[in-house]
């Protein structure tokens, strides 16, 4: 769902007048950081021993979050940041609660692929670990199954403060107002 929260922050950005151009003005460098953190935990979670070893599957999401954080910090001037900072922190709490494995909550995992069901029951997803219900702070992990006729997927609630913020960030950041331009000016009048 979150390559889809990007086209409706465009459409929203676009609905108030923002320009598709700002995007351009964002630093370079906060995706960057999130793309270099990504890559480290693809590594990471490819090393020798990673599907038994916790300590390294936390290390995984710590570095992907902590690349995040830090994009989030360098704009965090912009509506929506904060959100995605938010949604980010209720994953990686819910991930280092269950051993670096995100948890699902096996009653609402029916609608997903059946080899992924088959797997997530066997144990054998990297990423994801079953939950048979809820306890404690289970309820960040993914709880939430998308009704028909949306893609089969199961989210957490730290998806969806995270999608929320990456559609208000990316329309906050087309509405950006170059310095000293004021929005008269910024609109062509």
């Amino acid at each position: 769902m979150l390559p889809v929260a990007v086209p409706i922050g465009i459409l929203l950005g676009w609905l108030r007048r923002g320009r598709i151009e700002n995007l351009a003005r964002l630093d370079g460098r906060a995706l960057g950081l999130v793309v270099a953190a990504l890559l480290v935990r693809l590594g990471l979670e490819r090393a020798p021993g990673a599907a038994t070893s916790p300590a390294l599957l936390v290390a995984a999401e710590v570095v992907l979050y902590g690349g995040i954080f830090g994009a989030v910090a360098m704009h965090r001037h912009l509506r929506g940041a904060w959100l995605v900072g938010a949604g980010g922190a209720c994953n990686l709490l819910a991930i280092a609660l269950h051993g670096g494995r995100m948890p699902v909550w096996t009653a609402v995992a029916g609608r997903v692929a059946a080899a992924a069901r088959a797997e997530l029951q066997a144990g054998t997803l990297l990423a994801h670990v079953a939950m048979a219900r809820p306890q404690g702070l289970g309820w960040l992990g993914d709880v939430i199954s998308l009704p028909a006729p949306l893609p089969a997927q199961v989210l957490s609630v730290g998806d969806l403060v995270l999608i929320c913020g990456v559609v208000v960030f990316v329309a906050s950041a087309m509405a950006m107002r170059p310095a000293g331009v004021s929005d008269r000016q910024a609109s062509g009048a």
